[in-house]
């Protein structure tokens, strides 16, 4: 055995003490496609595959954004509060038909209702100048 297989099998070993290997999804089961005959052409199948999954993934994204820019106009914030709850809803949804890797990370209603409050969006008819983020 070389030296860099004594380091990589220390690291792993080191990793492994640790749980770092611990409730990794799929652990237990079955590779997926592994009852599939070989097929020569199995990486550019997954590839499309990806890039369905993507395609599929930015348009949903793009309705979470287009939902995400009714917010701004919104008057209180309990209205702002639901509406973010509703839009992590919808990302829960799209997210349970996509692989761990693409999985798109809830809204923080916290943070988007300090970006609201930020500015001047809380306003609501008080005067106060309406610019959106990003603006």
């Amino acid at each position: 055995m070389s030296w860099i297989e004594s380091i990589v099998d220390q690291q792993i070993r080191e990793a492994v003490a640790r749980g770092e290997f611990d409730d990794l999804e799929g652990s237990g089961q079955p590779l997926p496609g592994i009852e599939r005959p070989y097929d020569p052409g199995w990486w550019a199948r997954q590839l499309v595959e990806r890039e369905r999954l993507n395609t599929a993934l930015d348009q949903e994204l793009d309705t979470v954004d287009q939902a995400l820019a009714r917010i701004w106009p919104l008057t209180n914030e309990k209205a702002v509060r639901t509406a973010v709850a509703e839009l992590n809803a919808r990302i829960e949804t799209i997210n349970a038909s996509l692989p761990v890797q693409s999985r798109a990370h809830p809204l923080a209603a916290d943070e988007i209702v300090a970006l609201w409050r930020r500015f001047g969006l809380a306003g609501g008819g008080t005067g106060r100048t309406r610019k959106s983020p990003g603006s």
